[in-house]
């Protein structure tokens, strides 16, 4: 949920990750805002988060993110938006 999105977003031992899949773990808009603000997974190339009941804020979080300068593609399927 929201409070391993937090631990994730603010671990910094994630600095290299290039690829995250957070499907099915129900983060919703502040866990998703929790990924986009992390200055530690600015290396993301790819982000999945299908099915975590995010609505528009979150995707306007990851649309808006200065701090995801790599990413080429992101999963938001079955979500709410």
């Amino acid at each position: 949920g929201v409070y391993g999105a937090k631990a994730i977003a603010a671990s910094a031992n994630l600095l290299k990750l290039s690829e995250l899949y957070l499907g099915n773990n129900k983060i919703g808009d502040e866990g998703t805002k929790e990924i986009a603000d992390s200055l530690n997974l600015s290396n993301l190339t790819k982000l999945y988060l299908g099915n975590n009941d995010i609505g528009a804020l979150g995707a306007k979080a990851i649309a808006a993110s200065k701090h995801l300068p790599k990413l080429k593609e992101l999963y938001l399927a079955d979500n709410y938006i």
